[in-house]
């Protein structure tokens, strides 16, 4: 994230598990109350200015979501 340039607020939200984005959006924006709704948190900031997404397929997890947040 700090190549990219976001040297300020940053953030990252992963899941586990899900085999769908849709499931993994699930469960960040509406089942993460066990979490403090941190994740939810996260992607309601309004002052995140960028996002970028990543899915992996695979390992021991089966299938790995990621969303790194940050500010330049």
């Amino acid at each position: 994230m700090d190549q990219a340039g976001d040297h300020s607020s940053r953030s990252e939200i992963v899941a586990t598990g899900f085999p769908t984005v849709q499931e993994a959006l699930e469960f960040w924006m509406q089942n993460d109350e066990k979490y403090g709704w941190e994740h939810r948190n996260h992607v309601l900031d309004c002052t995140t200015q960028d996002a970028g997404a990543a899915h992996l397929h695979g390992g021991s997890g089966n299938h790995y979501w990621t969303v790194d947040l940050g500010n330049r």
